[in-house]
């Protein structure tokens, strides 16, 4: 026997622990830095119940639309310091049939932990005295 005492085993074990530490680590923060944007934008369907997001995340509300006839959706938020709408976008309908209605594509982030309703409704929005033909009401808690 040596006299020697080998810290060889205990080298290996500090060692493991600091390689699975921080494989752990990566691994929580490839996590968080995935895809901020929610794969599937809501659609009314989704407005029947309530729609639960993290703060952070960015997500989609798509209806249909059709501006050849006067009527757009209005977004309206119950409280902009929890979720900020960053962009509208329209998409023709794919036959190009003039009056066919398109798609209407916001995208939304969320800011902070609380809730709020985003209210969508299809109106004329030169005409402050027509009543919106639809109204749709998206509730959403951020956590």
């Amino acid at each position: 026997m040596s006299k020697y005492v080998s810290w060889y085993p205990l080298d290996m074990k500090l060692i493991f622990a600091c390689v699975a530490m921080v494989l752990i680590a990566s691994c929580e923060s490839t996590q968080t830095n995935q895809s901020e944007l929610i794969e599937r934008p809501f659609s009314e369907v989704d407005a029947a119940q309530t729609i639960v997001l993290n703060t952070g995340k960015t997500f989609e509300i798509t209806l249909p639309e059709n501006p050849s006839t006067g009527y757009a959706w209005k977004m309206d938020i119950s409280n902009a310091l929890i979720v900020r709408e960053l962009s509208h976008s329209y998409t023709a309908h794919a036959s190009g049939r003039i009056g066919a209605a398109g798609d209407g594509l916001w995208t939304f982030r969320t800011l902070k932990v609380g809730e709020v309703e985003i209210t969508a409704s299809y109106e004329r929005p030169w005409d402050d005295n027509d009543e919106p033909t639809k109204v749709i009401a998206f509730t959403l808690q951020v956590q």
